[in-house]
């Protein structure tokens, strides 16, 4: 029996198996630290202000349910083990809710902000279910310190692996960044990695059973915040809490950086110089959104483009547009911002035809 038990902790598969999982815990937060505001603000337009919050709100949720989800799983019994009984559950919510968070939503600016408010807490719900457990496993898999390093090594491996597919895959697919299906695309692909690689885990891993914990929640949360005491907690909780805020600014304005300052997201070059197409019936009607005179907030923008006709589906997607046109100089603001004007609506609509939307953004 322990010469089975230890051939079972020595085998390679046993630390692939349990590695496997971290493909979705170090992917999953790259693809929406990356990914998700540009989402938001780019390919449907969502003030930036608004889908900045959201992250935040997310990360608040997941700072009341980690404990709490460890509280559970202290005090649930399963012929699987507790901890492998919620990663498994957790691998259907977390697919589905991932999923959930990229579908395209056109229901005013009020409507879609709750919308993905409610879709990002989802997710962290889902997330907390897979990986509280998931974090706790090892101890009670392996007893020996050894061999949880040889563990704890194979996982990290994956979840480099995972990161690197999450940059890498969104960018390869993702060429026009105002295009909501191909967010959601990605969004199904990736849906479908973190689901089948969570079950892998669960299928290989096993668990010690445990004795219930019969200690109350309150007593529970009270015996919690004394690790708060120790010096050297503190000081790790302050080292992750900088190097992750510091990971997490990067990624995040990543795209707008390469998108909005290098004008390089998805460029396509022709002899070195940026490739102009005609632009549609509804592309060009954005100059004439946008009078010589002033005028002009946002929601005035989206007034007069329901008002001329446009589906509504396409006014996020104009305003975009005019928010790039700004940005590069082709709209101007005046210096107390009241208003937004363009040489192009002021100049002939044959000048219409030598530029494309796409160039834009």
């Amino acid at each position: 029996m322990k010469t089975e038990k230890t051939a079972r902790e020595n085998s390679l598969w046993s630390r692939i198996s349990y590695g496997f999982a971290d493909i979705y815990g170090g992917g999953a937060f790259v693809v929406i630290s990356t990914f998700f505001t540009v989402f938001l603000t780019k390919a449907l337009g969502m003030p930036p202000a608004l889908a900045g919050t959201i992250p935040l709100i997310g990360k608040i949720w997941d700072a009341v349910t980690d404990p709490v989800m460890g509280n559970i799983a202290d005090r649930t019994r399963s012929r699987f083990g507790p901890k492998r009984f919620y990663i498994l559950i957790g691998s259907i919510i977390s697919a589905i809710t991932f999923v959930l968070m990229w579908i395209p939503v056109y229901a005013g600016v009020t409507g879609q902000y709750i919308f993905y408010v409610l879709m990002y807490m989802l997710f962290s719900t889902g997330f907390t279910i897979v990986m509280v457990p998931y974090n706790g496993l090892l101890p009670d898999m392996v007893e020996d310190y050894t061999t949880r390093a040889r563990f704890s090594g194979t996982r990290m491996i994956f979840s480099s692996f995972g990161a690197i597919l999450a940059g890498l895959v969104p960018t390869l697919l993702i060429k026009d960044n105002t295009a909501a299906g191909q967010y959601l695309t990605v969004a199904l692909i990736f849906g479908v990695i973190f689901l089948v690689s969570i079950v892998l885990t669960f299928a290989g891993t096993w668990e010690r059973q445990k004795p219930v914990v019969k200690i109350g929640f309150r007593d529970s949360f009270t015996q919690s915040f004394t690790v708060y005491k120790s010096r050297s907690f503190r000081m790790l909780m302050g080292i992750f809490i900088f190097g992750q805020g510091a990971a997490d600014f990067v990624t995040g304005l990543a795209v707008y950086y390469v998108d909005d300052v290098l004008n390089a997201y998805g460029m396509q070059l022709t002899g070195g110089h940026r490739e102009l197409e005609p632009i549609t019936e509804d592309e060009a009607k954005i100059f004439e959104l946008v009078p010589t005179e002033p005028a002009a907030s946002t929601d005035e923008l989206i007034f007069r483009a329901e008002e001329s006709g446009l589906d509504e589906l396409t006014v996020p997607y104009l305003i975009n547009v005019l928010n790039a046109l700004q940005l590069k100089g082709y709209v101007m603001e005046d210096a107390a911002g009241s208003y937004l004007r363009t040489t192009a609506a002021a100049s002939s609509s044959t000048s219409h035809t030598f530029l494309s939307a796409s160039d834009f953004l």
